[in-house]
């Protein structure tokens, strides 16, 4: 099956040095890993970072047919600091990624069918990205559309969110995103529970997937909360858990509809990550056999 992710490639500058990411490579690339036909859409500029990223991504099983090239624009690049157990990133504007063309993608997709369609809402930031997107939607069809709000201030807004909801069937966010997206889009705030339901019945999702870091994670579906603990492991950082997280979900959903393995995939997996350093570390034949 082909999966496709929309957005930012760029690399995290850390003090230790520059590491390929952005949540829909990470993402894209994660499930590549998993064995999965995994493309991501996204722009690099025609810089040196620009040609070290198509290398990286050369030698790994992420398939490239959709990175476009910008003579203009740089290669996305995002200051981290870590700060405790968080990352805190600076995030700079008018980068490559930000300028996916969609007549680009047309050209090289032709007649290609896609059974999920990923992205959030930092690619969302201009009015060119936004009418790839719209574009995206209203030419294309996606089995499932799984929406990772990944909330990066102040590169977002309601409108965004709730366009982006509109077109997806599956939610993603974390806990802290969820308490600040509910006012957001319905004026007040709310419990938990009814957070979800809220969010559920007015955009029709099919599921919403909470996170809570270390903690594990909740999936809402047919009405009812499920809570799915993570096991305890040597934290390292947070840098990219969240996508991995995501992709065992979708992993593992996508081969069973099976919310209960899905779940639990998503925190293997996340957890795998936040106990290794940098967002893609390559992945044991341990790990593998867990999820494959």
């Amino acid at each position: 099956m082909k999966i496709l992710s929309f957005g930012e490639l760029l690399f995290d500058e850390k003090p230790e040095g520059k590491f390929l990411g952005g949540a829909p490579l990470n993402f894209a690339l994660n499930l590549a890993k998993l064995g999965l036909e995994s493309y991501l859409l996204s722009r690099v500029g025609e810089d040196d970072l620009g040609r070290r990223a198509l290398a990286e991504i050369s030698a790994s099983p992420l398939l490239s047919t959709y990175i476009q090239h910008d003579a203009t624009l740089p290669t996305g690049l995002v200051q981290v600091e870590m700060q405790g157990d968080e990352a805190k990133y600076a995030i700079r504007r008018n980068q490559a990624y930000d300028a996916i063309n969609y007549k680009e993608f047309k050209d090289h997709a032709k007649n290609a069918e896609f059974k999920l369609f990923y992205f959030g809402s930092l690619s969302q930031r201009n009015a060119i990205n936004r009418k790839c997107l719209s574009t995206i939607f209203l030419k294309h069809s996606f089995e499932e559309v799984f929406f990772d709000c990944n909330l990066r201030a102040p590169f977002y807004d309601a409108q965004i969110l709730d366009e982006s909801l509109k077109r997806s069937t599956i939610f993603k966010v974390n806990h802290l995103e969820l308490e600040e997206i509910y006012p957001l889009l319905f004026g007040d705030s709310a419990s938990f529970e009814k957070s979800l339901s809220d969010l559920k019945a007015r955009y029709d999702l099919r599921l919403i997937i909470v996170t809570a870091g270390s903690k594990g994670c909740y999936v809402y579906e047919g009405g009812a909360v499920h809570f799915y603990g993570s096991t305890k492991i040597n934290f390292v950082d947070s840098i990219g858990a969240g996508d991995a997280s995501s992709a065992g979900f979708v992993f593992e959903y996508l081969k069973s509809q099976n919310i209960d393995k899905a779940a639990i995939a998503g925190n293997l997996l996340g957890a795998y990550v936040a106990a290794s350093a940098g967002a893609n570390p390559k992945f044991s034949e341990t790990l593998l056999s867990k999820i494959g």
